[in-house]
């Protein structure tokens, strides 16, 4: 199992993906 490694891409890819979500939620999430 490697949820770290899942949440890094799934992070990404919705930075990637959807860079006009707002990042500053995803950023806010994650920390």
């Amino acid at each position: 199992m490697k949820e770290v490694d899942y949440s890094e891409t799934d992070i990404k890819l919705a930075l990637i993906g959807r860079p006009n979500v707002g990042k500053s939620s995803l950023i806010n999430a994650i920390t």
